[in-house]
C-alpha cells in the first residue's frame, strides 16, 4: 500500500496523520557532568579527515574520522594523535547528514570532548574551537592535565 492509499484509508476511518521533522535534542549538562561522563577531553587540532561507509550493523552509514594533533590532555589516552569519529559524510558521491554531529574542520583547533571506544564526538558536549571555547577552558584551567607540545 502505498502513502496515499494509507492516508486515504485512514481518513475513511477518521484517522488524521500528521508528519513531523524531530532533529536530535540534547540534555541540559553542566561543564563538570560532561567532563564527567567523557571519555577524552583534550586541545587538538584537526591534521586530517577520512569517511567511511558502515561495515557493521548498527554503525552510523558513514562516520568521518578526523585525526588531531594533540596539545593538551585532561582525559583519555596521553597520546600525540587522536583520532575522533563523527556521523555522517561522503563516500563514494553518497552524502550523509546528521543533526547531532559536530562538524571538525582540518587545520582547526579544538576543545574536544569525546565518548567511548573508539571515541565519538558530537553536538551535546561542550566540544568546541579553541577560540570560541573560553568559558569551559577557564573551567578546566584549575584541572591536571599533560602538555603533549
Amino acid at each position: 500500500m502505498d502513502c496515499r492509499s494509507l492516508s486515504f484509508t485512514l481518513a475513511t476511518l477518521g484517522i488524521t496523520m500528521t508528519s513531523t521533522s524531530v532533529g536530535a535534542s540534547c540534555p541540559t549538562l553542566t561543564i563538570d557532568k560532561n567532563f564527567a561522563i567523557s571519555t577524552a577531553v583534550f586541545v587538538g587540532r584537526a591534521t586530517d579527515q577520512k569517511s567511511t561507509a558502515a561495515q557493521n550493523p548498527g554503525e552510523w552509514a558513514i562516520a568521518t574520522e578526523t585525526t588531531f594533533e594533540v596539545e593538551d590532555v585532561w582525559k583519555g589516552p596521553r597520546e600525540r594523535t587522536i583520532r575522533v569519529k563523527t556521523c555522517g559524510g561522503t563516500v563514494n558521491g553518497e552524502s550523509v547528514t546528521c543533526s547531532e554531529s559536530f562538524r571538525f574542520m582540518v587545520g582547526s583547533k579544538y576543545l574536544v570532548f569525546a565518548l567511548g571506544d573508539p571515541l565519538q564526538g558530537n553536538d551535546c558536549a561542550p566540544t568546541a574551537q579553541v577560540d570560541l571555547a573560553g568559558r569551559t577552558l577557564q573551567w578546566l584551567s584549575d584541572k591536571p592535565h599533560t602538555k603533549l607540545r
